[in-house]
């Protein structure tokens, strides 16, 4: 039986591939969709301050838009 660890790990790289996987258009339909959802929400609208952080490029949603 695989430990947490190691089945963390293996969800990974399935994630990974898939993302690989996808055309930049994919991609950046995704960030769109992910981003506009995002700056709807409530509480994202009513803010006055926000904490963000940059996305790593081909692993995370490309956040330098």
């Amino acid at each position: 039986m695989a430990s947490i660890t190691e089945e963390k790990q293996q969800l990974r790289r399935q994630v990974r591939a898939q993302l690989a996987a996808l055309s930049p258009q994919a991609l950046r339909a995704g960030d769109d969709a992910l981003f506009a959802r995002f700056l709807a929400l409530p509480q994202v609208e009513q803010a006055r301050t926000l904490f963000l952080f940059w996305g790593m490029p081909g692993r995370e949603p490309e956040t330098g838009r």
